[in-house]
């Protein structure tokens, strides 16, 4: 009777050992997966209401292309004028800007670590802030009240839409 139950907790066990090996596979598998910023972006405009005339940049553009960073861009609109390391630890970035005054701005960043990512969090709320100053007028109030900063694995998204809610649920939706 004893090496009936020996065998059967053996069993369990083995079986218990797959069970959790395929599980970590499976987790690892979905950690691996990464999907380009500017696809994230896209999908974020294409759903936008009244989206405004302006431009999608992206870091996987090269110079001469459109949509090309220059990183006196990248520098002007997140580094207060200068190049900071946070960008060294961004592996893909894209963002809509807008070509006129109008406030609708969607960031997409993947950072390399989450600490990196926290970090781009708290640069993208300096930006919303810059930007609610900035741009803050009453009649784009519903964009400035309801703009986001999200964290999403080591995506970092800043979204000031018509309706973040949805947009924030369009971008999630390409990452997941």
């Amino acid at each position: 009777m004893k090496r009936f139950f020996k065998r059967k907790s053996r069993l369990f066990a083995a079986i218990l050992l797959i069970f959790a090996a395929l599980l970590s596979l499976c987790a690892c598998a979905h950690a691996d997966k990464t999907v380009p910023c500017e696809d994230i972006v896209k999908a974020v405009t294409d759903i936008e209401i009244g989206l405004p005339a302006g431009k999608i940049y992206s870091s996987s553009a090269d110079e001469g292309e459109d949509g090309y960073i220059p990183d006196s861009l990248l520098s002007s609109l997140f580094g207060e004028g200068k190049h900071i390391s946070l960008f060294d630890g961004w592996i893909d970035f894209a963002f809509f800007m807008p070509s006129s005054a109008h406030p609708c701005e969607i960031v997409a960043i993947l950072c390399d670590t989450p600490v990196t990512a926290d970090d781009t969090a708290r640069l993208l709320y300096r930006r919303l802030n810059t930007v609610k100053t900035v741009k803050g007028e009453e009649k784009y109030a519903n964009y400035i009240d309801n703009a986001e900063v999200n964290v999403c694995h080591n995506y970092v998204l800043l979204i000031i839409s018509a309706d973040a809610k949805t947009a924030k649920k369009a971008a999630l939706s390409v990452i997941n």
